[in-house]
């Protein structure tokens, strides 16, 4: 019950010490004062102050980044408050029938500041300390949505050196016994090793390698379907090692178009094409449609496409997909 009700009680403790404070110079002075008058303005006090940790700050904490910045655009409340008490003590004299002050003395205006800053320190503590608790709360989740990345990794992970040492065991059995299935297996050993292999530091792979491992799976498919693959492939990136670009992002829709295209049809057969132009990497895909089933499900996996070229490209990509009945096609451009 206590957790359940302390922010309630915080926020008490809060306004008990702002009185407690602001009230203490007329206890010490033994001043006399109007009660009601008192508590109007403090009413305004406290409606301020919580104007000010749930709206005006939030708002400045989201549209400045920078840390100094940010406390001095602060500051434009104590401005704010001027102009919000100005009606407000219009309004209080009118309610006590007292004649409207049209202006302020010295000892006001002080006094009108002093209320300002203390209203605003304790705003800018309590919107800070939450502010804080977000950022660390999101750190904290980070920091377990990694941890629980790392330990699916060890899960999931194989010894490279076991995987290719068990094909190339296979490979030499049946080289000689079946020549093709050897030769699928070679491919899918090439393709193993190429996934096995680290990346750089910046996460990125060369492009040869991309394309490389997009000519393995063409090729291992071509022998899989026995001949009954028709399909055009075309690149010119051939002797442009320099370029690095991150890896899976060509070979999604490429598996896309293996796994839902038609390629039985000799006359129109599937394309794709991988050119760099001014800078650009250009990948086109077409394919005639597989059949009513393929039509619904042609964009699995392309949403996690869209997702990794905004994280790793934004602003320098750019998708475009025409999808009818009978065909699919894909553009995808990326700045180099």
């Amino acid at each position: 019950m206590i957790k359940k009700y302390s922010p309630i009680l915080a926020h008490i403790a809060i306004i008990f010490i702002f009185i407690t404070i602001e009230s203490s110079k007329y206890l010490i002075g033994k001043q006399k004062v109007d009660v009601l008058i008192l508590t109007l303005y403090y009413i305004y006090d406290i409606s301020f102050f919580y104007f000010s940790s749930y709206v005006y700050l939030p708002f400045i904490y989201r549209k400045v980044s920078q840390k100094y910045i940010r406390v001095a655009v602060s500051f434009s409340a104590i401005i704010l408050y001027w102009l919000m008490i100005m009606p407000y003590s219009a309004f209080v004299q009118f309610c006590k029938g007292l004649p409207i002050t049209k202006s302020f003395s010295p000892e006001v205006l002080s006094l009108v500041l002093y209320r300002a800053l203390l209203i605003l320190g304790f705003a800018y503590v309590l919107w800070h300390n939450k502010y804080m608790l977000k950022i660390e709360k999101e750190r904290n989740k980070e920091r377990e949505r990694n941890l629980r990345l790392e330990n699916d990794l060890l899960r999931a992970q194989l010894n490279p050196h076991l995987v290719n040492n068990v094909l190339g065991l296979v490979h030499e059995h049946l080289i000689e016994k079946s020549p093709k299935d050897a030769q699928i297996l070679e491919i899918l050993a090439d393709i193993t090793t190429d996934a096995f292999m680290k990346s750089k530091l910046d996460g990125t792979v060369p492009l040869l390698s991309e394309v490389g491992t997009v000519k393995s799976y063409l090729q291992l498919h071509k022998l899989i379907k026995e001949g009954n693959c028709y399909l055009d492939f075309t690149s010119n990136v051939g002797e442009l090692e320099a370029h690095k670009i991150y890896p899976f992002l060509l070979l999604e829709p490429v598996l896309n178009l293996l796994k839902y295209g038609d390629l039985s049809d000799k006359q129109q057969p599937a394309r794709i094409e991988i050119v760099i132009y001014n800078g650009i990497l250009v990948l086109k895909t077409w394919n005639k449609k597989a059949g009513q089933s393929a039509r619904s499900t042609h964009h699995f996996g392309m949403d996690n496409l869209k997702s990794r070229l905004n994280a790793y490209y934004i602003s320098k990509h750019d998708l475009h997909v025409i999808d009818n009945q009978s065909s699919y096609s894909l553009t995808l451009e990326i700045e180099l």
